[in-house]
């Protein structure tokens, strides 16, 4: 994070830099006429080229107006010496070309900057999302640290001929629970999933929130004709919920099972078997 302040306040002193150019060269041009705004438009489209396209571009069109100004100072019978016919002094012309050279370096390594800055903060979001893959409310993992878990179980099963079961399930009319008794049920219900939930599961299984009604447990070296014991112990646990006036209410979920199987190749098949399931329970 720091790393990403420290390119930012960089990339904007470079940028100021390159406004100071820019004006500096408009403030020297202006009482020049014609001329001065033609050189102003080459200061402007030489930065165009450096801010689009990087420094190597920008630097290469800088060359080639240099080149195009010595040839006009060196042979007057140039066309291009109607650049050189004014009243704009030569030293101050030797100002712009040093403002163009200028220019082009700092409008290129802005378009660096930003160019990193921009992978830099692509990268510091991917590590947040690494991170922070715990749901706040029930202490559960995120979708994404279950495919992550799910791979790694699948391959560990794979290499030393283990086993594990997966256990899915979605509340029904979580929508409708949390319109008829508000964002404060809401919560006390699911850290009343989350207990009972740890309740019947071991230290070594990993439960998951996949979404903000569908939940997932990995039962680590469980046969899979355990998963229903398991299951059954939870729905019994969790069908019925207490309101804080007392009142209660029924919950309906609906579940999908599936586990790990020599003779499959790819850890997300376990996934989508048991969401069929619970799918095809909720149609």
């Amino acid at each position: 994070m720091q790393k990403l302040f420290h390119n930012r306040r960089y990339m904007l002193f470079l940028f100021f830099i390159f406004i100071c150019i820019v004006s500096g060269t408009t403030f020297m041009l202006a009482p020049y006429g014609q001329t001065g705004v033609l050189l102003f438009i080459l200061l402007l489209f030489v930065g165009a080229v450096g801010l689009f396209l990087g420094t190597i571009a920008s630097l290469g069109v800088t060359l080639v107006l240099y080149f195009v100004i010595g040839s006009s100072y060196f042979w007057a019978t140039l066309p291009a010496s109607i650049v050189i016919q004014t009243e704009i002094p030569f030293f101050l012309l030797v100002i712009w070309m040093t403002g163009l050279l200028l220019t082009a370096l700092f409008s290129g390594v802005c378009a660096t900057r930003v160019t990193i800055l921009f992978r830099e903060k692509e990268l510091l979001e991917e590590q947040i999302r690494t991170v922070v893959a715990t749901d706040p409310i029930t202490g559960f993992d995120n979708a994404s640290r279950l495919m992550f878990e799910l791979e790694a179980e699948f391959s560990r099963s794979k290499r030393y001929s283990r086993t594990f079961s997966f256990l899915m399930f979605k509340m029904r009319n979580y929508d409708q629970f949390r319109q008829l008794y508000g964002e404060m049920e809401e919560r006390r219900l699911l850290h009343h999933l989350s207990e009972r939930i740890y309740a019947h599961t071991r230290k070594s299984d990993m439960r998951f929130r996949v979404d903000k009604d569908t939940f997932a447990i990995i039962l680590t070296d469980t046969p899979f004709e355990h998963v229903h014991i398991v299951q059954e112990k939870i729905d019994e646990d969790i069908r019925t919920f207490r309101l804080r006036n007392n009142k209660l209410v029924t919950l309906t979920f609906d579940y999908g099972d599936s586990h790990f199987d020599d003779t499959l190749e790819n850890y997300e098949d376990i996934f989508v078997d048991a969401k069929e399931q619970v799918d095809q329970n909720v149609s």
